[in-house]
């Protein structure tokens, strides 16, 4: 075989190895645009004629040599512009925000780059948007592209709400778009008015319904009380304000820009909280200010009541780390002990986490075998069904839970 050949050959294998290694550099070290893979396949393209011309010759290299280069280069293709991690930071090492202020403003066209992008996933992935975007979601688009093409500059504020606007129309929680949690400032005594101030109902003298009203299209979500947590989890920070388009009031007396909170007491009555821009501090500086105590640092503890026949879980997340597993150890040996018949466990207000301490918790009962979650996953135009997801249940020995359970949950339960 000639110089030139062995060079053809191991410039093929080179540039076909670049072009499958694409997607997973991408997924795991940096960003790229999508227009990467359409040129390295153009030059593996004219690298693959090279190859069929001048050293497959053969039918049967030609065939060997083809199918390889149709699966590279469907890999990448499919890859760059059907996979839901392009671009993503899950996997990505110490990953870097890129933090703009909301005020900020960027050019018209940098604006629209950003809202194709945003569209180019719902289109890709979603999947309501398999067969194109719904109608409702549809006419949303026009709108904010009509809105970008007839402006100048685009500050992000309105650009979040823009394209909120259009993946709001979608009720899906699980997709949305927020402005970077780094640079967010939380009022510094977020955390006491929310264990005793009360229920929150006015800010800035406006209705908490009202402002309900006014931003249902700034929020991806599925139930009303969802919406309620997410304004209101907003409402307690600078930026969160600014997107509702809650601005400042002006203490005349002391001639400084103030928020107003109003709660309802637990007698009716209510009571007003007045805070200044600079009680809005970092994160940082608000974990700093609101040192967590012994109790918040439990994440997993458990009561038994032996008059009711009760044993109580409590969850504040899902851990699957030796402080939970510890902790169902004891109680099942103290519900074995005590005879114990009923187990509550107490999800309410938990932010989720790792599915896997559901396999923990299984292994203490008496089933031999449960059923997971099933689910359609789409990527692109394929869809990933997974509907007989049935697990052999290693339980612990000695352990055969049998009793009644029931689970606790409410509108601040993260799934």
């Amino acid at each position: 075989m000639s110089k030139r050949k062995v060079l053809t050959i191991i410039e093929y294998i080179v540039l076909s190895l670049l072009v499958i290694s694409i997607v997973p550099v991408n997924m795991f070290v940096f960003q790229m645009p999508k227009w990467v893979t359409i040129i390295a396949c153009i030059i593996l393209l004219s690298a693959y004629f090279r190859m069929i011309f001048s050293v497959a010759k053969k039918k049967k290299g030609r065939i060997v040599v083809s199918i390889f280069f149709v699966l590279t280069i469907g890999f990448s293709i499919y890859g760059s512009f059907f996979n839901p991690y392009w671009n993503s930071w899950n996997f990505k090492k110490n990953p870097k925000a890129i933090e703009i202020a909301l005020d900020n403003k960027i050019s018209s066209k940098k604006a629209m780059a950003d809202l194709e992008e945003a569209i180019s996933y719902l289109k890709s992935v979603h999947p309501l948007c398999e067969n194109g975007l719904p109608e409702k979601t549809e006419v949303k688009y026009k709108n904010a592209k009509s809105f970008i093409k007839n402006s100048k500059t685009v500050s992000l504020a309105d650009l979040d709400r823009k394209i909120e606007n259009i993946y709001s129309t979608l009720a899906d929680s699980n997709t949305s778009v927020r402005f970077s949690s780094e640079d967010i400032h939380y009022l510094k005594q977020m955390k006491k008015l929310k264990e005793k101030a009360g229920e929150l109902v006015k800010v800035n003298d406006v209705d908490i319904k009202d402002i309900l009203k006014s931003s249902a299209q700034l929020y991806s979500f599925e139930l009303d009380g969802w919406h309620k947590v997410l304004l209101t989890r907003d409402l307690y920070t600078l930026e969160g304000l600014k997107y509702n388009k809650i601005y400042p009031m002006v203490n005349k007396k002391k001639s400084e820009n103030i928020y107003k909170y109003t709660f309802k007491t637990n007698d009716g009555s209510t009571k007003d909280y007045t805070y200044k821009i600079s009680d809005y501090i970092t994160s940082d500086a608000y974990k700093m200010y609101n040192k967590p105590t012994k109790e918040d640092k439990i994440n997993s503890l458990y009561t038994i009541d032996k008059e009711k026949s009760l044993a109580i879980l409590t969850l504040k997340s899902c851990k699957d780390d030796e402080e939970y597993k510890q902790v169902l150890n004891e109680m099942f040996t103290k519900i074995k002990e005590e005879k114990i018949f009923n187990l509550a466990i107490d999800l309410r207000s938990n932010s989720g986490g790792d599915l896997s301490v559901i396999d923990e918790f299984m292994k203490y009962l008496y089933i031999d075998t449960w059923k997971t979650e099933t689910n359609v996953l789409r990527l692109g135009i394929v869809n990933i069904e997974s509907n007989e997801n049935i697990v052999t249940n290693e339980k612990y020995e000695g352990f055969d839970f049998d009793g009644e359970i029931y689970v606790l949950m409410d509108i601040e339960t993260r799934g």
